[in-house]
């Protein structure tokens, strides 16, 4: 029999415990998107007050304050009160989206006008990874602002979904720390990095993210959110209706 030295047992001790990534089981991948998905939208209803900056080549060209009126997963309120845009609102019910302004009837947002913008960070932060995505989890990880992340592709169930695949990155603590969103084009629409977050009431809460629209007419077109309170309620259906709203 030959013998086997410490270092030898040490390498088959590590080699029989650590899976490679990719064999993680599809339980434990849902398990981790269930993590990030619960961060970025911790209560079924809530408001939300959020500082919003806008960034061209680095320099802050404005900023604006809404607070978001959030029920389920298909219905959201944004009422900017502070800003250029205050006063305005935008209404999200399922598919449909509107803009209404002071003093006017309510403006449908075009599919294509989803994409860019504002109204573009309302849809990519509606999307549940556990729910609405099969994901693969490559081999290798990668590092993100200095963390050691999972990368999961994730292929949309639906072929409605506006973004039909998304790169997300996750680190040990199963917090999302970038994500990458494509078309069903193919083309990149979005690029989110999820810069900071709080630890509350026994949660934790994302509190910062910046959002590279890469649509936008002209580079280097960045927003950054500043999540500043969240705010569980119970709010009325009411709310969400063209004249509730307004």
């Amino acid at each position: 029999m030959s013998k086997r030295g410490p270092l030898t047992f040490a390498i088959a001790f590590v080699l029989a415990v650590v899976r490679p990534l990719a064999a993680a089981t599809p339980e434990e991948v849902r398990a981790w998107l269930r993590e990030v998905d619960a961060v970025r939208q911790p209560y079924p209803q809530a408001v939300i007050s959020v500082r919003q900056t806008e960034k061209v080549g680095g320099v802050a060209r404005s900023a604006d304050e809404f607070d978001l009126y959030v029920k389920g997963r298909d219905r959201a309120l944004v009422v900017f009160t502070g800003g250029k845009q205050t006063g305005r609102k935008i209404l999200i019910v399922g598919e449909k989206m509107w803009l209404i302004l002071p003093n006017a009837h309510p403006v449908p947002i075009s599919p294509q006008q989803r994409i860019m913008g504002a109204a573009a960070l309302s849809e990519a932060a509606r999307f549940r990874a556990a729910d609405d995505y099969e994901a693969s989890v490559r081999a290798e990880e990668e590092e993100q602002g200095g963390h050691r992340c999972r990368v999961v592709d994730l292929a949309a169930r639906s072929p409605k979904s506006r973004y039909s695949r998304i790169e997300l990155w996750i680190d040990a603590r199963n917090l999302p720390r970038k994500a990458r969103f494509y078309l069903p084009s193919g083309r990149q629409a979005q690029e989110i990095v999820f810069l900071r977050f709080e630890e509350k009431g026994g949660r934790t809460l994302l509190a910062e993210m910046e959002c590279h629209d890469l649509l936008a007419p002209g580079a280097g077109l960045t927003r950054t959110l500043e999540y500043l309170r969240y705010r569980p309620a119970r709010i009325d259906d009411s709310v969400f209706t063209l004249q509730g709203a307004r």
